[in-house]
């Protein structure tokens, strides 16, 4: 039996403010049709995280429209300058990124990366380091993806299957991969949101691919 809207919002509310990570005063949420709406202002950019990750956990929600702003105080606020300063710090000293290939601009806390990288995880931990930083508001991630050889569309897609199928959390005859040029196409059906995303990650991690397009369908089977 599906669940109402008020006691999905009910528990999207619960669990935002159970969570320490999560700045959740601000937020507002709104169901409608099993899709959550998120709106007010968080702190920090990784909090804004973390509520979207939080609210796609709870039973019920098939999407999710992460609206919220991120609104540091006026005196913690360091200039776009001194952002830029510490994401090259930052990015010179993980040794996942090599920082050589990577520009960084940074505009009203908005950080825009761009340059290559040579795996398509690389590209989205660029963004995972700059979440811990104070100041940015937003990311814009232009990193292209330039792997060091070339892999074809059918060797990529058999080795996502492959893993697929050694993860016992997926049940792999229900997903679609198809490799085009080296972008990924999700498509199947998933239980939730958890299975959902190790699918996607798994498609990340997977040598030779350069790029993901999601067309999973959450089906919520209570």
């Amino acid at each position: 039996m599906p669940r109402s809207r008020e006691d999905i919002k009910q528990d999207v509310v619960d669990h935002l403010n159970w969570d320490d990570r999560v700045d959740a005063a601000g937020i507002d949420v709104a169901v409608e049709s099993g899709k959550v709406t998120l709106h007010g202002t968080t702190s920090t950019i990784i909090s804004r995280h973390y509520a979207a990750a939080d609210a796609l956990e709870v039973p019920g929600v098939e999407s999710l429209d992460n609206k919220l702003k991120v609104k540091y105080p006026a005196a913690a606020a360091p200039s776009d300058e001194q952002i830029r300063k510490s994401i090259e710090h930052l990015l010179e000293w993980n040794s996942s990124i090599d920082s050589k290939h990577v520009r960084v601009r940074v505009e009203n806390g908005i950080v825009t990366l761009e340059g290559s990288v040579d795996a398509l995880w690389r590209k989205f931990h660029a963004e995972d380091v700059l979440m811990q930083l104070t100041g940015v508001a937003g990311i814009n991630n232009k990193l292209t993806v330039v792997p060091t050889k070339d892999v074809s569309d059918e060797l990529i897609a058999e080795s996502l299957n492959n893993a697929l199928s050694r993860n016992p959390m997926i049940n792999a005859d229900a997903i679609e991969v198809r490799v085009a040029n080296g972008v990924v196409r999700l498509g199947g059906a998933v239980p939730n949101w958890t299975a959902r995303q190790i699918v996607y990650n798994s498609a990340l991690n997977t040598f030779g691919a350069i790029g993901v397009d999601d067309h999973l369908v959450v089906v919520d089977r209570e």
